[in-house]
């Protein structure tokens, strides 16, 4: 698998913090609520909550992150990810990049609801999505990232193993949906550019946070 390039984050070395499981938990759990239907809840929430991610969103894009309006951004989702699942401009579940394309309800999809399952999660039902939808998969990145960072050490090295394992395939998922993004002629779609960046940058450093930090032997399971 093709890492993802580091200049296709606004900087190589973010400012301090940035790369702790704590601040990553944080970041994946934001960047799941943008990938989120935009109603007027989600819409609010991101509205009070954006502007004191600015230095996470600057550090990372070289700008903060700026929020469209919302009747705008619901019509840009739609057309981006709610259309007929077999032509979507840019299908927002994680089993079409593992498997066939078009497939929705693959391995992908049993594999995040196994490890719901076992982190004792299931997928919010008011998103009324399959759980390998991208906002899901990023929650259970969040999660995963607190269990890394959890003081018992056997629980945090299942975390970490686990969190190897969903990031590799979240880089598999990422910059093919990334693409599909970029050439949609949309028109908040830059918001939504700007989010998979952040979340292409925020794996490729929450798997360097660990495999830095992991011993030998957890690195030997993967």
């Amino acid at each position: 698998m093709t890492p993802f390039p580091p200049s296709s984050c606004a900087v190589s070395e973010p400012v301090s913090g940035i790369r702790e499981l704590p601040v990553l938990e944080n970041g994946f759990q934001l960047l799941a609520s943008m990938f989120r239907y935009p109603d007027e809840p989600i819409w609010q929430a991101l509205a009070e909550t954006l502007p004191a991610a600015e230095v996470f969103s600057s550090s990372l894009l070289g700008r903060p992150l700026s929020l469209p309006p919302r009747q705008s951004l619901e019509q840009t989702y739609t057309a981006l990810f709610c259309t007929n699942p077999i032509g979507l401009t840019a299908s927002p579940y994680l089993s079409c990049y593992l498997e066939d394309p078009g497939l929705i309800e693959g391995g992908g999809r049993l594999m995040i609801q196994q490890l719901l399952a076992e982190e004792g999660g299931v997928a919010d039902p008011a998103m009324k999505e399959p759980e390998d939808h991208l906002a899901t998969v990023l929650e259970l990145a969040g999660v995963l990232c607190r269990k890394a960072h959890g003081d018992d050490p056997a629980e945090a090295a299942d975390g970490r193993i686990r969190l190897l394992q969903l990031t590799d395939t979240m880089l598999i998922m990422l910059p093919p949906f990334q693409s599909a993004i970029t050439t949609a002629d949309f028109s908040c779609v830059d918001f939504y550019v700007d989010a998979v960046t952040l979340c292409l940058c925020l794996t490729v450093l929450c798997r360097e946070q660990i495999l830095l930090g992991q011993p030998r032997n957890e690195r030997n399971v993967m």
